[in-house]
């Protein structure tokens, strides 16, 4: 695609008078500006989502997470526990499973979650 050549290149594209308009210097390619603003946006979009993570301690080790936050029921499916009898800590607090949905993690928080198993 010419498009994307003349964008990151910066040259002015001439050509039969296609999507061209006179600015008083010449002529420039309308479409070399739209998507230059278009790959700048998306680049912008994609640093911006790219450094949001949660950092939190879970049992005792160092986590990074995506994300600006997430809820008890997201880091259970993102760490795969998927025992039913489970104990869930923040910061030494108890979370009860109903509100496991409602619960958010945000950045520096310690979690435990804790395994329930019985024997005899």
């Amino acid at each position: 695609m010419w498009w994307w050549s003349c964008c990151y290149e910066g040259r002015e594209r001439r050509d039969e008078g296609r999507g061209t308009k006179d600015e008083g210097r010449g002529t420039k390619d309308v479409r070399d500006e739209k998507t230059f603003y278009k790959i700048t946006i998306i680049t912008i979009i994609t640093i911006i989502t790219c450094f949001h993570e949660v950092k939190i301690i879970l049992n005792n080790n160092q986590e990074e997470l995506e994300g600006e936050r997430l809820t008890v029921s997201e880091l259970l499916k993102v760490k795969k526990f998927s025992f039913k009898m489970l104990i869930i800590k923040i910061n030494g607090r108890l979370v009860k499973r109903e509100s496991y949905d409602k619960e958010v993690i945000v950045d520096g928080d310690n979690v435990n979650v804790l395994h329930l198993i019985s024997g005899g």
